[in-house]
């Protein structure tokens, strides 16, 4: 896993969180997958994520009830396209003590490219009183 660089926040400790990160990236090819997460510079004493990422132009992959960072643990099989793919991970975050929000990705093809594209994707995120 790599972090998407410019994508994250920082949590302040005892806090909870909504948040959701908004990413446009490209494939190298079709054929390659990807897989979308988050992580964190400090464990989650909460987390509850959701991850949806193109797999074909007509269907997507989406992972349920995730609940640790850097899953799902495998990638799906294709992108949608090579130019304009989008991955969404949204959740619910609480850290102990303040730390940092990263959005995170995998290629399913070793040395075949997915690069999330700067200046268009981008995180919401918002203390839950």
């Amino acid at each position: 896993m790599q972090n998407v660089t410019g994508l994250s926040f920082t949590a302040q400790a005892n806090v909870t969180y909504k948040f959701k990160f908004y990413i446009v990236y490209t494939a190298a090819a079709t054929a390659t997958g990807s897989r979308w997460s988050i992580s964190s510079s400090q464990a989650a004493s909460m987390l509850h994520y959701t991850s949806t990422y193109s797999l074909t132009v007509s269907t997507i992959t989406t992972n349920q009830g995730l609940t640790a960072y850097d899953n799902p643990t495998a990638s799906n099989a294709t992108s949608a396209t090579t130019g304009s793919n989008v991955a969404i991970i949204e959740g619910v975050i609480r850290l102990p003590v303040t730390g940092t929000i990263t959005a995170r990705f995998a290629s399913e093809v070793a040395g075949s490219a997915i690069i999330a594209r700067g200046g268009i994707s981008h995180v919401e995120f918002e203390p839950l009183q």
